[in-house]
C-alpha cells in the first residue's frame, strides 16, 4: 500500500465523520511541496494532522509584517482538546526554520487561533512572527 492510501485509509477511518474527517484527509495529500505533521497518541495512533510549507516563504497577504514565514494549509484533529498539541508541533517546525507562521482560517476556528496568541491580518488571515515564536 503506497503511503498516501495508508495516510487515507488507516489512519482517518477513527476521526469523525465531517469537517474534521475532510480536512484530516485534505491534510494528507501528498505533495513535494508540503510537509505532513503527525500527531500521534500513545498507540501510536494518527489523531492530528497539519499540512504546511516545507520551506519558508514572505506571506503575501495585507497586515502581516515582513519576515519568512511556514504557512498552515490544512490542520486538523480527532477531537477537540487536541489542537494546541499540534500548534505547538507546528510552531516548533517553525522555530527550527527560523520563521513565523501564518495562515487562512475558517470562521470556526479564529477563537482557537486567537487563543494560541496568533494576530488577525486582514479578513481571516493569521500570523505570529519568527519573534512570537
Amino acid at each position: 500500500m503506497n503511503f498516501k492510501n495508508w495516510l487515507l485509509k488507516e489512519n482517518f477511518e477513527n476521526f469523525p465523520e465531517g469537517p474534521r474527517k475532510k480536512y484530516a484527509i485534505q491534510a494528507s495529500l501528498i505533495s513535494k511541496y508540503d510537509k505532513k505533521i503527525l500527531l500521534k497518541d500513545d498507540n501510536d495512533e494518527v489523531v492530528g494532522i497539519a499540512s504546511v510549507w516545507k520551506e519558508p516563504d514572505t506571506a503575501n497577504s495585507e497586515g502581516i509584517p515582513e519576515g519568512k514565514y511556514i504557512s498552515i494549509m490544512y490542520m486538523s484533529v480527532k477531537e477537540k482538546g487536541l489542537g494546541k498539541k499540534l500548534f505547538q508541533m507546528i510552531k516548533d517546525y517553525a522555530k527550527s526554520h527560523n520563521a513565523g507562521i501564518y495562515l487562512n482560517s475558517t470562521e470556526g476556528a479564529y477563537d482557537f487561533y486567537e487563543n494560541q496568541g496568533m494576530h488577525r491580518a486582514t479578513g481571516a488571515n493569521y500570523y505570529l512572527t519568527a519573534d512570537e515564536i
